[in-house]
């Protein structure tokens, strides 16, 4: 009876403190067990999609840091130069 009433009175600890039941299959207890894991081939097609998928990320970050750092680069100044200089007419050509 008392082993019962404690559990029930951790749980009611549990909840105010606002600790959520695990909905995993795995509790504390079974931390020693290892759940077989399905490995992926080089012949497999899902590998050369998370394949392609890390690889677009990792070149969408470098381009997305990339374009913040030259954004971040410019200046009032230079972007004001910048503007003016493609504003100006182009010369005329140079008569041979």
């Amino acid at each position: 009876m008392e082993e019962a009433e404690e559990e029930e009175e951790e749980g009611k600890r549990a909840r105010c403190l606002g600790e959520m039941e695990p909905t995993h299959s795995l509790t504390v207890r079974d931390l020693n067990r290892t759940v077989p894991e399905e490995t992926l081939s080089f012949a497999d097609g899902l590998f050369w999609m998370y394949m392609a998928v890390s690889i677009f990320l990792v070149l969408f970050a470098g381009l997305m840091s990339g374009l913040t750092l030259g954004l971040l680069s410019l200046d009032l100044v230079t972007s004001m130069y910048l503007w003016h200089t493609y504003q100006r007419a182009p010369p005329p050509p140079r008569p041979t």
